[in-house]
């Protein structure tokens, strides 16, 4: 009996481990797949309460009950009017693609034995390669003029990434003014200030005189200049 009650006593025990006060990596896993989970259950709410608010365009039912498509589905009409608007914006390989349905681009490229990775650089405009541009037009029956402008032509940007334009009637700022300007200086006049060499003038004047008196009395104008 006291060999059964120990080992009773020992079954029963609690781990050294938790006598310490350390926990088992057993229990720190489970704690954290629980907060993984609540935290999957927050995002999945969160989702859900987003698509709620978003506004969906409304549909019939009777095109749920349509057995077959007819293109009246909105990302059919999606498709077709992204495709009228942006299609001068879209890449060549998309055009050539969209020409060629239900062919594949790549599967022609099989046929014709070329490497798909060849036409598709010669659609994006890497490397010419005039006689693939050949065959292709060849196929889409056009002219290999109409296939060149398709791949050598510059690409406008898409018009959904281009800023709005402002309505006609927007309220702009009015233009700033010119500051006025400064008021001139209140010192004297600098153009009433006589000229430093405005002083000679009379005195030149003066020998010019003399000068003329001298020739009409016949003095010489050796004379005249020992008198100045």
């Amino acid at each position: 009996m006291a060999v059964g009650n120990m080992s009773l006593q020992r079954k029963h025990s609690p781990s050294p481990k938790l006598l310490s006060g350390r926990r088992l990596p057993g229990i720190d896993n489970l704690h954290l797949k629980a907060q993984c989970v609540r935290c999957e259950v927050l995002r999945v709410a969160a989702e859900e309460i987003m698509l709620n608010d978003v506004e969906v365009a409304p549909y019939s039912d009777a095109l749920l009950k349509q057995p077959e498509r007819d293109g009246s589905n909105p990302i059919e009409r999606k498709a077709v009017y992204r495709t009228q608007v942006e299609i001068q914006s879209m890449p060549a390989s998309l055009v050539v693609q969209i020409a060629l349905w239900p062919d594949k681009l790549a599967d022609w490229a099989d046929e014709m034995g070329i490497a798909p990775a060849v036409v598709y650089n010669m659609l994006a405009g890497v490397k010419p390669y005039h006689r693939v541009r050949t065959l292709l037009a060849r196929r889409l029956n056009v002219y290999k003029e109409s296939l060149d402008h398709l791949v050598d032509a510059r690409r406008p940007e898409p018009r959904a990434k281009l800023p709005p334009d402002p309505p006609q009637m927007l309220a702009l700022p009015a233009p700033r003014q010119a500051p006025p300007a400064a008021p001139a200086p209140s010192g004297p006049d600098r153009r009433s200030v006589p000229a430093p060499h405005a002083s000679r003038r009379p005195r030149r004047d003066a020998v010019r005189e003399r000068h003329a008196a001298a020739q009409a009395s016949g003095t010489s104008v050796s004379q005249i200049m020992m008198n100045l």
